[in-house]
């Protein structure tokens, strides 16, 4: 195997939301933040963290559950040669 292509799989950060989860989560984050800038209860600071997700595509709670909304289809194909 190339070395580079084995660090580039190494490093890269694996995408966990697809699509749909990342605009429900800017939207509901984006709610939630100005709910709680505006004087929300605090539980409405999570709102922050559905932006950062949203934004980066990777749910750390996700990675944890070994859950995942998106799917590769070249991972997909990759796997069943392997």
């Amino acid at each position: 195997m190339d070395p580079c292509k084995k660090m580039w799989e190494l490093y890269s950060v694996k995408i966990n939301l697809a699509l749909w989860d990342r605009i429900l989560r800017y939207l509901l984050g984006v709610v939630l933040s100005t709910w709680a800038v505006a004087g929300g209860p605090w539980w409405c600071f999570f709102g922050l963290y559905l932006l950062i997700t949203a934004a980066w595509g990777l749910c750390p709670l996700y990675g944890l559950m070994k859950f995942r909304t998106y799917h590769d289809k070249f991972q997909l194909k990759r796997r069943e040669t392997l």
